[in-house]
């Protein structure tokens, strides 16, 4: 258990931090947060998912919280989804997958 407490433990969870902050920041998309691929490309044929959007929400949310650059307008980028597209105004709650245009 030594490693937890190790400068290069640290470094080496500060670089994931930083992939991590770095590999979803692009994922933006007008309903939400898109499906990424392994290298980061936007899967627009899958739609936006509530849970990858909610996903994303609360990763920049931490990413905000730590003060990192871009991550506030993530944020409410996320919020704006969550109660725009992705919410079901007529029946409640929300909707698992939009497409492009919301529906």
């Amino acid at each position: 258990m030594k490693w937890f407490n190790t400068l290069s433990h640290n470094r080496w969870l500060e670089q994931e931090t930083d992939r991590i902050f770095n590999f979803g920041k692009n994922a933006a998309v007008p309903t939400g947060f898109g499906w990424l691929g392994n290298k980061g490309q936007i899967k627009e044929e899958m739609g936006t998912h509530l849970w990858i959007t909610a996903r994303m929400l609360h990763v920049y949310s931490v990413a905000a919280s730590m003060g990192r650059p871009g991550a506030y307008d993530l944020v409410d980028h996320g919020i704006k989804a969550m109660n725009g597209a992705l919410r079901d105004k007529k029946y409640g709650g929300w909707y698992a997958c939009v497409n492009d245009q919301g529906v």
